[in-house]
């Protein structure tokens, strides 16, 4: 407990209890959260209201390349909660080559892995044989910078099936980096990536496999008129609006 005489206290998990004491909370001038759906989730716990600052995103690292056929998924791979659900993802796009609706496309799931991580990504690599799908465990900075360059579509998949607020996405930076990059996101709608992605505005959202399937495609035949929205919207997470964000409550100190 900090002896300070102002203090803030900054959640990034949504955490369903919280126990802390009047005395604590009378410390703290100020709770911010990630997200709204943080701020949800921990405001009955903590029975005084949080503040909003979404963190920052570097916007001026990520530029639309020249666009390939790949949907591509950023994440960490993790075989103990599957976070990221990349095993779902695999299946939804073995399916739309099935039906030949993804003829010539490529998936590429990149992220970074744990060694005890090993055995999952071994278990995506067999899911995806003998199919256009790329892993890339521990991908550099560089290696998924290019990837977003050249992916038309983004998605992601945390969330999907999940009670528990803790594992889904909390805010979502890696799909503003997607935005920015020009990839169109299709992305589960839940946790706060509905405060990103606007269904149908800058992007699209789904609840069950056969919607990211069908919002995918959709995203194919009308994406493209949504590309200068989605990478306005991308702006809307920069670090200078979360420096400015900061700056006003510091003001209020």
């Amino acid at each position: 407990m900090s002896l300070a005489k102002k203090n803030i206290l900054h959640f990034q998990v949504p955490f369903s209890h919280v126990s802390m004491s009047g005395w604590k909370k009378s410390r703290y001038q100020y709770i911010i959260c990630n997200s709204e759906f943080t701020k949800n989730h921990l405001d009955p716990s903590l029975k005084i209201p949080t503040k909003i600052i979404y963190p920052p995103v570097a916007n001026e690292e990520f530029h639309p390349g020249k666009k390939e056929n790949v949907i591509l998924s950023v994440g960490r791979f993790n075989g103990y909660y599957n976070v990221k659900k990349q095993d779902v993802l695999i299946d939804v796009f073995i399916n739309l080559l099935k039906t030949k609706e993804l003829v010539g496309w490529k998936l590429v799931l990149a992220g970074g892995m744990l060694p005890t991580d090993k055995e999952y990504v071994e278990k995506l690599k067999k899911l995806g044989e003998n199919y256009s799908i790329e892993i890339i465990p521990n991908a550099s900075f560089e290696i998924i910078q290019a990837a977003y360059a050249k992916a038309r579509l983004y998605w992601h998949g945390a969330g999907f099936e999940e009670t528990n607020p803790e594992y889904m996405e909390h805010f979502g930076i890696s799909t503003v980096e997607a935005m920015a990059s020009g990839c169109i996101p299709v992305v589960f709608a839940g946790g706060g990536q509905t405060e990103i992605v606007t269904d149908a505005v800058d992007g699209y959202t789904w609840t069950t496999k056969k919607e990211l399937g069908d919002k995918t495609m959709r995203a194919i035949k009308e994406g493209s008129a949504l590309n200068s929205k989605l990478i306005q919207r991308s702006k809307d997470f920069s670090k200078n609006i979360f420096n400015q964000a900061f700056d006003n409550l510091f003001s209020f100190l």
